[in-house]
């Protein structure tokens, strides 16, 4: 029905409903055609006034499976044990070992199967190595069965996931792919170091995967990267392109709040280079969107047409 047509319905309430679902239906399908999709893992939202990625929490069915219950619980008694068995000796090892503790120590129902995944897997490249770096001192036999026990139990819990599974599926393709220019990886590294460093803008689970990223040679980890760049990207610029309160994506948009606009100015020159890395489409459609924003108008031309993908 058109606005038109609209007009002619005489009661008043009616007709005003009638044309602001009309319009929203207008303005989404709008937003559909003219918006790229989010990437559908590692989602952002709001948390307070920062933005943070969306836990990846058990299915229904996941919870209802009594095998993933009790491989949580040796798990955590395995990352416990592990962090022990590390000490001060091994001090990497200690950290990611503490990182798989303090994720697994969650109620089953509120676990984060996705960071949990990526923290167990953050172990692996320390057991292939044997040893804390390539000049240490090869692992004891109590820390390499703690370890391997850590690495038989931790798919157990997390594969099935959808999330964990599309994740790995992703990693899977890329180890048999071309590899990822050097020029793309250091525009996602630079914008890693640019959330690492926004305490104020950036959530505290977001922050923890670039960290995860920042120091890992696994596949998922970069696949995670990329997934959560995107969607941070997603999200400032459906904002900046005046979706703010509506549903896009299934996703509801709020505002910026001052800390991240502060931290998206800052850090343009981060941003608009990881944005490159999704392509020309997406690149012109956040670069547009950013200058929308009014801390912004008149600066960015300078710069777009240098960082746009040939």
């Amino acid at each position: 029905m058109r606005i038109a047509e609209i007009s002619f319905i005489e009661d008043a309430t009616e007709r005003f409903e009638t044309l602001f679902e009309y319009l929203d239906t207008r303005d989404a399908a709008r937003a559909r055609k003219t918006t790229p999709e989010p990437d559908p893992i590692l989602r952002v939202v709001d948390e307070g006034e920062r933005l943070e990625v969306a836990a990846s929490v058990p299915s229904e069915a996941e919870r209802d499976e009594r095998l993933k219950q009790v491989l949580h619980q040796q798990l955590r008694d395995r990352a416990a044990a592990l962090a022990r068995q590390a000490g001060n000796r091994y001090s990497r090892l200690a950290a990611r070992a503490r990182l798989l503790e303090e994720q697994v120590e969650r109620d089953f129902a509120d676990l984060d199967l996705l960071m949990l995944h990526l923290a167990t897997e953050d172990l692996r490249d320390l057991e292939m190595l044997g040893r804390e770096d390539e000049d240490g001192d090869a692992f004891p036999p109590e820390v390499v069965i703690a370890l391997g026990d850590v690495l038989r139990l931790g798919p157990g819990l997390t594969l099935g996931h959808a999330d964990v599974d599309l994740l790995v599926e992703r990693a899977n393709r890329r180890r048999s792919s071309a590899p990822v220019p050097d020029a793309e990886l250091a525009a996602q590294d630079d914008m890693s170091d640019a959330l690492i460093a926004g305490q104020e803008a950036i959530g505290d689970r977001l922050r923890t995967l670039e960290e995860t990223v920042a120091r890992s040679s696994v596949g998922e980890d970069r696949e995670a990267q990329k997934a959560a760049h995107r969607n941070v990207l997603w999200r400032i610029a459906v904002s900046a392109g005046g979706f703010s309160g509506r549903v896009v994506e299934g996703v509801a948009i709020g505002v910026l709040t001052i800390p991240v606009t502060t931290w998206v100015v800052a850090n343009v020159p981060a941003l608009l280079p990881a944005a490159a890395t999704y392509g020309t489409a997406f690149y012109d459609w956040f670069a547009l969107s950013l200058g929308q924003m009014t801390q912004l108008r008149g600066t960015l031309d300078a710069i777009i047409a240098r960082f746009r993908p040939k």
